[in-house]
């Protein structure tokens, strides 16, 4: 699951609940008098890459290894702790270090702090380490404590996650955290058994002829990019505690599948932490073994036609890029089939959940990086994306796959821009390689700006310019906001698979091989920047003979129809050029 995704059910564990009879009490929150034991989590190489000879947990956990010396504490909220873990010999490698509070029980809320030092072998790295990277804290296992009690803190580096410090550290004995615990103690929300009615259906992404061809797509009864002849059998009417069926049945076996993943549709109702749903999972009729504590029980994602703010998708099934609660891909198999019982618990008071959307500085300064993905799936995603964000070495080229699904480098050099008041600017990329990319389709899957300005109403992109190969192609009056990004300012060129955007601005180019940019206006800032003034590249044509011919529709090899106003064709020294346009600015 996504962290952007994560942090919203962050905030949500301070709604869990103790269920007693008939009455639902809310569980006690962390109060003056509460002792938290603070220590470091630590995964790294003694000896060599990838041996993991040095571990360590926590005091009662009876997997530490490597005859680590660790310092812990055990403190009362608004005290400081220093807590260590020293090793007998130099760190290989560390593939993981954060601090951690076991909590035993009391709720750590949305709002509370911590303010952290970092020391590596006794030298300070802390003007280093980038706290903002990521969550400030958030929720996971560690050890023999279990995830509802163990508490991870933001200032620490974890390969497959969020990277405060930039590199994992190496060649020290030494790690040191001194924490201050400002832990809010708000009492905790209650939440309730939710009485209201949901529908229910399978998400799924798998291969009908051969590898990477998606030819078997169903996202949903309403969704416009179902592909393959699927029967679908989904749940008009989901209640809580009874049980439902949802299932898929392909018109031919899978070769591979993506992900599956049974989803509800909450109708904008926030399912709260202590939500459950017990689930049976067959395939081609045989029951077969899922781990549902593999991962979260549930989370948010759009999903078709289903907005991310009301698809709740749920443990179960697979998904080649995040949890494998299906320990392989199923393949070879012809119907799948979910059965759940759900156990609805609505929050309380969610509109108490805060985003960091209010948290733009008008008068600070920010930074903005071009995103894409191609039809062959080489992309550079989001700065705030964990895993090939910022901070990785992916988020320094444009990266690809070979036939064995490995991440490769089809080149590219980025050109970010910071952000620095009211002006013009610019983001692009060069040097790339993007051959036969484009086979499958001749346009981008995905085309953004990515910004880590917090999403306010008073910041604005509008004029943003699609350049490819130094000519404009396209130009959006106003910025159109990812509604999948909630946290941050991201401004889409093409999502694919949004309708809003897809059928209302899909257009047309000649397909890049040199360079791509996107220009774009800044506004809102409480100041200007003199200097943020990017010249507008126009495709110019010397005194061209127009004629003008009227195209009512035109569709594009993936059936995305969109209907095209005026077909212009330019004729230049005997060569007759066409440009197609679809509520294009005027220039």
């Amino acid at each position: 699951m996504k962290k952007s995704i994560k942090k919203l059910f962050a905030s949500l564990l301070a709604l869990a609940l103790v269920v007693t009879g008939l009455f639902v009490a809310p569980v006690t929150a962390a109060a003056a008098e509460d002792e938290f034991l603070v220590f470091v989590a630590l995964g790294a190489d003694a000896t060599g890459s990838g041996d993991w000879g040095y571990q360590y947990f926590g005091p009662d956990a009876t997997n530490n290894m490597g005859e680590i010396e660790a310092v812990t504490q055990t403190v009362k909220n608004g005290e400081t702790a220093t807590v260590s873990v020293t090793l007998p010999t130099e760190a290989l490698y560390t593939w993981f270090v954060s601090p951690a509070i076991y909590t035993n029980g009391a709720t750590v809320g949305a709002n509370s702090t911590f303010e952290t030092t970092v020391k590596i072998d006794g030298v300070d790295v802390t003007d280093t380490v980038d706290f903002a990277a990521g969550d400030a804290f958030w929720n996971e296992e560690t050890g023999a404590y279990a995830k509802e009690d163990c508490v991870r803190l933001a200032g620490g580096f974890n390969e497959w996650g969020t990277r405060y410090i930039a590199e994992s550290p190496t060649g020290y004995t030494t790690i040191e955290y001194t924490v201050t615990l400002n832990i809010d103690s708000a009492a905790a929300v209650a939440s309730v058994e939710s009485t209201n009615e949901y529908s229910a259906f399978i998400a799924l992404g798998a291969d009908a002829v051969e590898s990477n061809d998606w030819g078997l797509q169903y996202f949903g009864p309403t969704a416009t990019t179902n592909m393959g002849d699927i029967v679908a059998v989904n749940a008009d009417v989901v209640k809580n505690n009874e049980p439902f069926t949802v299932s898929l049945t392909l018109p031919s076996a899978a070769l591979y599948t993506w992900f599956v993943s049974p989803v509800i549709d909450s109708k904008g109702d926030v399912f709260a932490a202590d939500s459950t749903f017990e689930t049976i999972v067959k395939i081609d009729g045989v029951e077969v073994a899922t781990d549902l504590a593999a991962g979260d029980a549930f989370w948010y994602e759009e999903t078709g036609a289903v907005s991310k703010d009301a698809a709740v998708r749920l443990a179960g099934g697979y998904n080649e890029w995040g949890t494998k609660y299906i320990a392989e891909s199923p393949v070879g198999f012809t119907t799948i089939e979910f059965t759940i019982t759900p156990h609805i618990m609505i929050a309380g008071d969610a509109a108490a959940v805060e985003t960091a959307g209010s948290d733009v500085d008008l008068n600070g300064v920010y930074h903005a990086y071009l995103g894409l993905q191609t039809p062959a799936w080489s992309f550079r995603n989001s700065f705030e994306d964990v895993k090939y964000g910022f901070g990785t070495d992916f988020f320094n080229q444009i990266t690809g796959w070979d036939s064995n699904n490995v991440e490769i480098s089809k080149g590219g050099i980025f050109t970010d821009v910071e952000i620095a008041g009211n002006g013009t600017y610019s983001v692009s990329v060069t040097d790339f390689d993007l051959t036969g990319d484009f086979e499958s389709q001749e346009f981008f899957n995905l085309l953004f700006v990515s910004t880590d300005i917090p999403f306010s109403e008073d910041i604005k992109i509008t004029d943003v310019n699609v350049v490819m190969d130094g000519k404009t192609v396209y130009t959006f009056d106003e910025g159109f906001q990812d509604p999948d990004t909630v946290d941050y300012i991201k401004v889409l060129a093409a999502n694919l698979w949004n309708a809003d955007l897809a059928n209302g601005e899909l257009f047309y180019y000649a397909l890049p091989t040199t360079s791509i940019e996107l220009q774009f206006t800044v506004s809102g800032f409480a100041y200007d920047n003199a200097a943020a003034v990017v010249e507008e590249v126009v495709e110019e044509t010397a005194e061209p003979v127009v004629e003008e011919v009227v195209v009512e529709e035109a569709e594009t090899n993936t059936g995305l129809i969109v209907g095209i106003v005026v077909a212009v064709v330019v004729v230049c020294g005997g060569v007759a050029a066409v440009v197609i346009s679809k509520k294009k600015k005027a220039k």
